[in-house]
C-alpha cells in the first residue's frame, strides 16, 4: 500500500488492469477498479453487485473502459425509504471521491514502486496491421502473434474471431479466455474505423487520391506534396480553418484533413512541403490506420493543438527509449486509455509530441466537428506514456 494522494490509498492489482484502492476521506469506501472484460468474465465479481437494495451494498460505476466496484463502505450509508443505493451514492462528495481515486490511480500507474504491475499491464491497443482476407473479411495481425478476423455485417455491426492466439511468452499475465475477448474487442474497434478514407483521400473537387497513386507520387514526385491551410464550412454553417494535403502539378488536388487550426498557425504564412520523414511516416502508418488517418496524424503532429501535461507529481524515472519513429504507444487521456502515435524525438526539455490515434466512435461521425478529437495532441515526458513490451 502506498499513499499516492491525500484522499486515496492505492494497492497494486493482482491481474492486468485491476487496482485496489481505499478513499480515506468522508465518504470512505474500499473499491476495485478493473477492466469491463474482467468484470464480465468472472461471476464472483458480478456477484459484488446484487439486485437487491439492501444497505450497505456494493455499487459499480462504469468509467470509460473500466468498472469501479465499491466493495465495502467504511462510513455508514443511510438510505431513505424508496431510494436506491445507486441514487444515494451519487452525491457531490462521492463524485469528488471518485475523481480523487482516479487521480491517485493515474499517478501510481507511472510510479517506479509499481513497475512489476506495469510490466504486466499490456492492453494490446497498438501494433495492429490490416490485410485483406477471403469473403470480404479483414485479418488484423499483431506483433504478439495474434491474428483476428473481422467482418462487418449488413447492420453495420462487427463480428470478430481470434484465429491465432499470441505466443505463450506474449500473454503478459492475461488469462487466455480473457485475453481472447480483449483481442477480439480491440480488433473489432479497429475494423469499425475502416471507412472511405482507408484506401483513398477525398479532395475538394470530389475526386479521390488512392493509396497506390499516393505511393507513386511519394516515391517519384515527393516535391509536389505540400501542407496548406484551407477554410471549411461545417454543417451548422460556421467556418473553421484546417490543414489539407495538396498535390501540386498538372492535376492538382487538395485533400482536407480533420486537423483544425486557428489564426496563429504558422501554416497561414505559406504552404509547407512535406518532409521525407512526413512521407515515410504516412506510408508506414497507413497499414495500421488507413491513408486519411495517417495523413491526419502527421498533420496534427505539425499543426494541431497541443495540451501540455506537465504534472509535477509524476515521478521521473528511467523508461525504455523509443525504438523507432513513428512509434505507437498507449497513453491515458482524460481517464481513457488510448492508442497514440509519436513521430519525432523529444524536444530539448525531454517532452514528446503525442497524437491520439483515431478510434471507432469518432470514425463513425465523420461529419461531426468532434472528429478532430482523435487527433488531439499532448506534450508528455517519457514516464507519462507506455511503450508495450511487444514493440520494444
Amino acid at each position: 500500500m502506498n499513499a499516492i494522494d491525500q484522499a486515496a490509498w492505492v494497492f497494486a492489482g493482482d491481474s492486468p488492469g485491476s487496482w485496489w484502492l481505499v478513499h480515506t476521506r468522508a465518504p470512505r469506501f474500499a473499491a476495485r477498479l478493473l477492466s469491463t472484460e474482467e468484470f464480465a468474465a468472472h461471476p464472483r465479481l458480478s456477484a459484488w453487485v446484487p439486485h437487491g437494495l439492501s444497505s450497505p451494498t456494493p455499487i459499480h460505476f462504469t468509467l470509460g473502459a473500466d468498472v469501479l466496484v465499491i466493495t465495502d463502505f467504511l462510513d455508514p450509508v443511510v438510505l431513505e425509504e424508496g431510494v436506491s443505493p445507486q441514487k444515494a451514492i451519487l452525491t457531490d462528495a462521492m463524485i469528488e471521491a471518485l475523481d480523487a481515486c482516479q487521480k491517485a490511480i493515474a499517478q501510481v500507474a507511472v510510479s517506479a514502486e509499481f513497475a512489476p504491475l506495469a510490466e504486466h499491464a499490456e492492453q494490446f491497443l497498438v501494433g495492429w496491421r490490416r490485410r485483406a482476407a477471403a469473403n470480404d473479411a479483414w485479418e488484423w495481425l499483431h506483433p504478439s502473434g495474434a491474428r483476428v478476423e473481422t467482418r462487418i455485417d449488413a447492420d453495420g455491426d462487427c463480428e470478430a474471431e481470434l484465429q491465432h492466439p499470441p505466443g505463450e511468452a506474449q500473454l503478459a499475465g492475461w488469462d487466455p479466455l480473457l485475453l481472447r475477448e480483449r483481442l477480439e474487442r480491440v480488433a473489432g474497434e479497429r475494423a469499425m474505423c475502416v471507412n472511405g478514407g482507408w484506401e483513398a483521400l477525398h479532395s475538394l473537387g470530389g475526386s479521390e487520391l488512392h493509396h497506390d497513386v499516393f505511393q507513386v507520387i511519394a516515391e517519384q514526385q515527393r516535391r509536389h506534396l505540400h501542407w496548406v491551410a484551407i477554410r471549411q464550412t461545417l454543417d451548422d454553417g460556421n467556418e473553421i480553418g484546417c490543414v489539407a494535403l495538396q498535390v501540386k502539378g498538372p492535376l492538382p488536388l487538395t485533400c482536407p484533413t480533420p486537423v483544425e487550426i486557428d489564426a496563429t498557425s504558422p501554416l497561414l504564412l505559406g504552404d509547407r512541403p512535406l518532409s521525407d520523414a512526413d512521407v515515410e511516416a504516412i506510408l508506414e502508418l497507413q497499414h495500421a490506420y488507413g491513408l486519411s488517418s495517417a495523413v491526419g496524424l502527421v498533420a496534427s503532429h505539425h499543426f494541431g493543438w497541443l495540451e501540455e501535461n506537465a504534472d509535477s507529481k509524476v515521478r521521473r524515472q528511467r523508461a525504455a527509449p523509443l525504438p523507432r519513429y513513428p512509434c505507437e504507444v498507449e497513453v491515458v487521456n482524460q481517464g481513457v486509455l488510448s492508442a497514440a502515435v509519436i513521430l519525432a524525438p523529444p524536444d530539448t526539455r525531454g517532452r514528446f509530441r503525442v497524437v491520439i490515434a483515431p478510434h471507432a466512435q469518432a470514425a463513425s461521425r465523420p461529419g461531426d466537428s468532434g472528429a478532430v478529437l482523435p487527433f488531439e495532441g499532448m506534450l508528455l515526458r517519457r514516464e507519462q506514456f507506455h511503450l508495450p513490451a511487444y514493440l520494444q
